[in-house]
């Protein structure tokens, strides 16, 4: 086995930003490999409710909301249809729209953001029977507006994007066993699990691990040859979000925003089916922000509270519930509020950070990441980037696909 190779690019991190962007430099003829030091999908991917966004949530409030993601769900229904590479007819489409719910007070404010959105088809007002079962449950009282966004299975689009290029990823010991050395030919000595050691030069190493792209740049300063002191050094922030899941006998499938008077929904409801094919709700918005310093009791509590003032007609007796934190890893802002784009920049030594910001923007990820390559002047050079030519196997050296949240070992109570 060969231990040197040279790509044209290098790629950390296998979630929905390098994922999509190994595929479309594969597609426009660079070699590349793939680094992951934990599972495909195992960072901030899996967490995604798997709402295509595009958009329509922010501008029920008063945020700015972000460049390029009103275009996002037609174009991601293009590639679940097989009209646009990479052709993603594996992933499961769980709902073709979600909804935006108000009562009370708040459904006259909804009314009146939402109706100049409604002229276009983007948002239509639905009753009676053309609304979900949960809006149709004695007691509701309120506005329901259908959303033309989509909401995908995550773990289909892992395995859609991951599977064709599984000879060309490698599952790398992180930290000991990784060390970058920036510059005018980039590299990264590696150990692999198995203990084999390789040396891989690129013209460009792409840092799309989420908040891992901190600890990447971090190490990277360590072995510097001719870069500047100012390269290397992008700024990050984390946002972070105590997520909510029930499990059990829930009603019937539910895709919805609870809209009140912020930028933000105070609650997002996602329904899934876990590997023993029980029901899923998965909750985010508001609540997931504002229970970051709870305790998963407290904020278990705090959260049936809210549900019961906003679903006061649904039965949660008998309901399981489980909460877990994650980071959502950005390029900092000034305000440390979410940016306004997704962010590929070359910072110098040869390499180039991405953060997509939201899952719906990985297409312009990557589009932006081969832009930056070809204004770099950097042109495929031929290499043959594959595990199997170095003669290893690729279910022996590669990452497995991660599971869903809810089906990962964790307390219910």
């Amino acid at each position: 086995m060969a231990n040197r190779i040279d790509v044209d690019v290098l790629i950390f991190g296998a979630g929905i930003a390098g994922l999509w962007t190994l595929d479309r430099v594969v597609a426009a003829g660079y070699s590349a490999l793939l680094l992951e030091a934990d599972a495909i999908g195992a960072g901030q991917t899996r967490c995604a409710q798997g709402i295509i966004h595009g958009g329509v949530k922010y501008r029920a409030g008063r945020s700015k909301g972000v460049a390029g993601l009103e275009a996002m769900p037609r174009r991601w229904l293009d590639h679940v249809e097989g009209l646009l590479e990479p052709k993603l007819t594996g992933v499961k489409i769980l709902s073709d729209a979600h909804y935006l719910w108000a009562r009370g007070f708040f459904a006259s404010r909804v009314v009146a953001k939402i109706a100049r959105r409604a002229m276009s088809g983007e948002v239509v007002p639905v009753k009676g029977e053309q609304r979900p079962e949960l809006f149709r449950m004695d007691g509701f009282k309120g506005s329901v507006y259908r959303v033309a966004e989509p909401v995908i299975d995550v773990h289909s689009l892992l395995e859609s994007l991951a599977t064709p290029h599984l000879d060309r990823m490698l599952r790398v010991s992180w930290p000991y066993g990784v060390s970058i050395t920036p510059g005018r030919r980039p590299r990264a000595d590696i150990r692999l699990p198995g203990g084999e050691h390789l040396t891989l030069f690129a013209q460009r190493l792409l840092y799309t691990g989420g908040s891992g792209n901190l600890d990447l740049l971090k190490f990277s300063r360590r072995n510097t040859h001719g870069v500047t002191r100012s390269a290397l050094r992008i700024p990050m922030q984390r946002r972070p979000l105590h997520m909510i899941m029930l499990r059990g006998d829930l009603p019937p499938a539910t895709y919805a925003h609870a809209i009140g008077g912020g930028t933000t929904p105070r609650i997002t409801i996602t329904s899934h089916v876990d590997a023993e094919g029980r029901d899923i709700w998965y909750l985010g918005g508001a609540l997931a922000e504002e229970g970051v310093n709870l305790t998963p009791e407290a904020h278990i509590k705090d959260t049936w509270t809210k549900i019961e003032a906003l679903l006061p007609w649904v039965d949660l007796s008998g309901v399981e519930w489980a909460s877990f934190h994650v980071d959502r890893a950005e390029p900092r802002t000034t305000s440390n509020k979410r940016p306004d784009d997704l962010y590929a920049e070359d910072t110098g030594g040869g390499v180039i950070v991405a953060w997509p910001t939201k899952m719906a923007l990985a297409p312009l990820l990557a589009e932006r990441v081969i832009e930056l390559l070809k204004t770099a002047g950097i042109e495929p050079q031929g290499h043959t980037a594959n595990v199997r030519d170095l003669g290893l196997d690729p279910a022996a050296v590669g990452p497995a696909i991660t599971a869903n949240v809810w089906d990962l070992p964790r307390q219910w109570r």
